[in-house]
């Protein structure tokens, strides 16, 4: 399975993510975008932390699965998002 001409590294871990995705959007969750550092596919994370709130993940791309830190920092309007790339796999 290619999304955009990326093969998805697994076609599970993908269908989970857009689950997910698909539950939070239904339910009206408010979303920030941002782009894989490996890849370049669109990911999505909920925004809806209080000013001030900063939240720190080490990520897995469900597209190309590999491994990106990202930290999101709550301010007014669209929360700041700041990812390294890291060079593992999952």
């Amino acid at each position: 399975m290619d999304i955009n001409g990326i093969k998805v590294a697994s076609v599970e871990r993908f269908n989970k993510y857009a689950e997910w995705l698909a539950r939070q959007m239904v339910a009206g969750v408010p979303l920030a975008s941002h782009a894989c550092p490996h890849c370049g596919s669109a990911l999505h994370v909920i925004a809806n932390g209080d000013k001030g709130d900063q939240w720190d993940s080490t990520c897995a791309c469900p597209v190309c699965a590999k491994m990106f830190h990202r930290s999101i920092l709550h301010g007014d309007g669209a929360p700041a998002i700041n990812i390294i790339k890291l060079d593992r796999g999952w």
